[in-house]
């Protein structure tokens, strides 16, 4: 009778990085919530810039590097809500095998 309807959203910015600021986390990109939670990205964001310093890489280096990653990470997220939502599954018959085909059908 009341239905609850919230938006959803994702995005990437076409750079991480602009001079000295790096953009890490929530700030770096927008995730659907379908492939978990954002703090998983933003460890990986922080992880990852820590490992390209420590190498000895750019900045700039790692944003594009990152970048590629995140998109690719954005959009399983999207798509995995996109198949969810307007999929047109039968989830109550769904067992683990019918789960993991559509896992691996958005990866």
């Amino acid at each position: 009778p009341s239905p609850y309807l919230q938006g959803i959203f994702h995005g990437v910015p076409s750079t991480f990085v602009r001079g000295k600021v790096a953009l890490i986390g929530d700030a770096a990109h927008v995730s659907t919530p379908h492939r978990g939670a954002a703090s998983s990205l933003a460890f990986e964001d922080a992880e990852s810039l820590a490992q390209a310093l420590e190498a000895g890489h750019t900045v700039q280096a790692w944003s594009e590097q990152r970048h590629r990653a995140v998109s690719v990470a954005v959009e399983t997220a999207r798509e995995l809500g996109r198949s969810v939502q307007f999929g047109g599954h039968p989830w109550d018959s769904w067992g683990a095998q019918e789960f993991e085909a559509l896992w691996k059908s958005v990866q």
